[in-house]
């Protein structure tokens, strides 16, 4: 976690000059919350819905299918606590995984 943290540090030094961050977060590692927060940014959470049927666990092919990308509203965080970044990673888990269609799992 110390790494997370480390990294949104990093990133947060990056963005300064910036309006915008992009950061790939799977699984859902503190740092870009921690970044976010910290630079005034806000995450915006991507879903990709048939990615599962599309790219098969245990397999490089993917199959033909369709993927739907949605791009939802983004969330700021409240506060730059602890409990206000646990706040936006949870909502952002809970509005990627309502626009996969799939249920929300345990971190």
């Amino acid at each position: 976690m110390r790494a997370s943290i480390a990294l949104g540090e990093q990133a947060d030094e990056a963005v300064t000059a910036v309006d915008h961050l992009l950061v790939w977060v799977m699984p859902f590692h503190m740092g870009a919350f921690v970044a976010a927060a910290q630079s005034g940014l806000g995450v915006v959470p991507v879903s990709l819905k048939g990615a599962r049927s599309v790219l098969r666990d245990g397999s490089w092919w993917p199959r033909r299918g369709e993927i739907e990308v949605a791009i939802h509203e983004p969330g700021c965080a409240i506060d730059a606590g602890w409990d206000g970044l646990i706040r936006l990673r949870d909502l952002a888990r809970r509005v990627i995984s309502a626009g996969c269609g799939e249920p929300l799992r345990d971190a």
